[in-house]
Formats: C-alpha cells, sequence, structure tokens
C-alpha cells in the first residue's frame, strides 16, 4: 500500500508535454549552447510551470558563467518539483560556486538522498513490494524537501 504516493514523489507529471525535451536534452549533451538557447526561447508559457524547462534554463546559465541567474532557475525548478534531486544536485554546485557552502551541502546531501531514493523504488520488482522503511525514508525525504503535507499522508499509511 502507499505506492501511488511513492510515484508522485519518483515523477510529477509534466503539465504541458509539448516543449520538445528530446531535443533540448540531446543538444545540451553536445553543449550547443544556440540550440538550447534558441529551444529555450520557442518555449510556450505552460513549459514554465515544468521544472525541467528551469532546470535547463539553469544549465544554459551555467554555461555561461551566469550563477545568480542559474541559481533563480533552479530555485524555481525545485519551487515546481521539490523532488527533483537532478535539479537539487545542479543547485549546489551553483552554491558553492557562489561559495554558500552551508546551502551547497545541505542541497548535495537532498540531491544525494533523492537520487538513492528514486533508484531503490525504480530497483522494486513491481509496486505492491514497497516496505513500511522505504516509505520511512519517503516521508522523512518529503520533510526535508519541505513537503509536509506529503510526508504526513506517508507517515499516516505506515501506522
Amino acid at each position: 500500500g502507499g505506492f501511488e504516493v511513492v510515484f508522485v514523489m519518483i515523477r510529477r507529471p509534466p503539465r504541458s508535454t509539448l516543449f520538445p525535451y528530446t531535443a533540448l536534452f540531446r543538444s545540451a549533451e553536445t553543449e550547443d549552447l544556440k540550440r538550447v538557447d534558441d529551444l529555450m526561447a520557442a518555449a510556450s508559457a505552460d513549459a514554465k510551470h515544468d521544472g525541467r524547462f528551469w532546470r535547463h534554463q539553469a544549465w544554459l546559465h551555467s554555461m555561461r558563467g551566469e550563477n545568480q541567474a542559474s541559481r533563480s532557475a533552479l530555485e524555481k525548478s525545485v519551487e515546481l518539483n521539490p523532488y527533483d534531486w537532478q535539479s537539487r544536485h545542479q543547485l549546489a554546485i551553483v552554491f558553492r560556486r557562489l561559495r554558500m557552502a552551508d546551502e551547497a551541502g545541505r542541497m548535495a546531501s537532498l540531491a544525494e538522498t533523492g537520487k538513492l531514493l528514486t533508484r531503490e523504488i525504480l530497483e522494486l520488482p513491481n509496486a505492491s513490494e514497497n516496505t513500511p522503511a522505504l516509505l520511512g525514508k519517503l516521508a522523512t525525504y518529503a520533510a526535508r524537501c519541505g513537503d509536509m503535507p506529503v510526508s504526513n499522508a506517508i507517515r499516516q499509511r505506515i501506522e
């Protein structure tokens, strides 16, 4: 029981499926800044409600050495999806660049926890084989990400 909460934590559905994320990922992998910039500029208003848009905007700023702009974009990404460990990882890097060691450490810890939990969830044989221990970890992670309603809902399912 409780897998529906686990699924929400792994991946919240994007509000816009029209944004060409595949093209964006490929352009970023090849460091084609012009193509990434063009794709970001062509994004619909709906794409701006998706944390992935902001994560890629932050990457573009980072590649240009614009650390404050990257920080703002990553904070928006995390606001839209607090469970996005990749955005938290990138934010930890930006905090280090900005010499914000405490924030970098906290964000890196959250990113690592999120990455490990995602892996653990994806390795489950099936949805019904989650455990109270795993749900407890998820509740703690949700609380650390600032999502007390989800944390409390998971804890209620465990009891």
